[in-house]
């Protein structure tokens, strides 16, 4: 169940920033390259992403969460590599 919320929260922040940026087309899919070295969404759009999937997390559990932190970048996840990644990452801070 956490995983299809986290699906939908992803998913929902995409469309979001879709609409945002005239020329993104982000793909919902788990392959998808969100920040890498060999390609991927400029840092406005990655900011705004976070923002977006932020908010719909607050606006469908009621938490606030904060995505990015000090330590988000220290890990071998790259919870940002991928739409899977994300998907993964914030299924993980569901289960918090």
């Amino acid at each position: 169940m956490t995983a299809a919320i986290a699906r939908e929260l992803v998913f929902a922040a995409i469309d979001e920033v879709n609409a945002s940026f005239e020329k993104l087309d982000l793909a919902k899919m788990p392959e998808t390259r969100l920040v890498s070295e060999d390609g991927g969404i400029d840092s406005l759009a990655v900011v705004s992403l976070v923002v977006a999937l932020e908010n719909h997390i607050a606006a469908r559990t009621g938490k606030s969460v904060v995505l990015v932190d000090e330590d988000f970048f220290d890990g071998e996840a790259q919870p940002l590599r991928t739409v899977g990644s994300l998907i993964d990452y914030t299924e993980s801070l569901l289960r918090r």
